[in-house]
C-alpha cells in the first residue's frame, strides 16, 4: 500500500526536477523513454532553419509531457498535431499543449471505423489489440508488488486514416517528425503511410516488426539512424 502511494509521488518529483532542468537548458533534456527526441533533433538541427518551425506528428500522444517523443520540440517552439484516443488526456494535452491540434481519435490499422480502446491502470499500456492486452497483463505479473496491470475499461473510438490526417495537416506543410507509439498495432499503423507523398523527415516507430520489414514500407530513401530497445528511428536520406 505505502508503495503504491510513494511511486506518483517519485514520478511528480522527476516530472519537476526534468522540467526544471528543462528550463534551463531546453535543447539538452529529454522527455522521451530512451532519448528518442534528442536523436532526432541532432538530425533536424541542420535540416531545419529554425527549431521552432519543427512540425511533428505523435501517434498515440498519451502524457503530453511524460515518455513523450515530441514534447521537447514544443518547448522548442515547433507545433504539430497529437493524435491520443483516450479522453482521459484531453484535458492534460490541451492544458499542456495548447498550440498543437488534438485529434481526440486512434489511428487506423484496419478497415473498421472504430474499434474498443481496452484501457488499463495505467493509461501508457492502454491497446486496440486483445492479444497486445493478454501480453501485458501476463507479463507485468512480474513487475513487483503494485506495478502489475489490470484492464479497467474498454470504449469504443473512431478511427482515422493516417494518410486522411497527413493530407488535411501537413499537404501544404512539411512533416519534420512521425512517432508512432500504437501499443500493438505499430506496424500496421506504420505500413499504412504514404511515405513517397508526404515524406517525413524522421520517423520513429515503436518495434513491432524487423527492421528490414519496416524499410521495405518506407522505401529505399529511408535509413536506420538508431536503434533503441523499443524503437526503430529511420529517416530521409535521398
Amino acid at each position: 500500500m505505502i508503495e503504491l502511494e510513494i511511486e506518483p509521488i517519485r514520478r511528480r518529483l522527476a516530472g519537476l526536477r526534468r522540467e526544471l532542468a528543462a528550463h534551463i537548458a531546453p535543447s539538452s533534456v529529454s522527455h522521451a523513454g530512451g532519448g528518442e527526441d534528442l536523436v532526432a533533433l541532432s538530425w533536424l538541427r541542420d535540416r531545419v532553419p529554425t527549431l521552432s518551425a519543427i512540425r511533428y506528428l505523435d501517434v498515440g500522444a498519451a502524457d503530453p509531457v511524460y515518455l513523450s517523443n515530441t514534447y521537447l520540440f514544443y518547448r522548442l517552439g515547433g507545433s504539430g498535431v497529437l493524435v491520443e484516443p483516450d479522453p482521459r488526456y484531453e484535458r492534460q494535452i490541451r492544458g499542456r499543449r495548447p498550440r498543437d491540434i488534438l485529434i481526440s481519435a486512434g489511428a487506423k490499422f484496419d478497415d473498421r471505423e472504430s474499434a474498443d480502446l481496452l484501457r488499463f491502470s495505467s493509461p501508457l499500456f492502454n491497446t486496440f489489440s486483445p492479444d497486445q492486452a493478454e501480453i501485458v497483463v501476463q507479463t507485468s505479473r512480474g513487475w513487483g508488488q503494485g506495478k502489475g496491470q489490470s484492464l479497467n475499461s474498454r470504449v469504443s473510438r473512431p478511427l482515422r486514416a493516417m494518410n486522411d490526417i497527413l493530407e488535411e495537416h501537413f499537404s501544404s506543410s512539411p512533416l519534420h517528425l512521425l512517432s508512432i507509439d500504437t501499443d500493438g498495432v505499430n506496424f500496421a499503423v506504420f505500413k499504412s503511410v504514404d511515405f513517397e507523398k508526404f515524406s517525413p523527415l524522421v520517423v520513429c516507430v515503436e518495434c513491432q516488426a524487423s527492421l528490414q520489414e519496416h524499410l521495405a514500407v518506407a522505401g529505399p530513401r529511408y535509413e536506420l539512424i538508431y536503434r533503441g530497445p523499443d524503437n526503430f528511428m529511420l529517416a530521409l536520406v535521398r
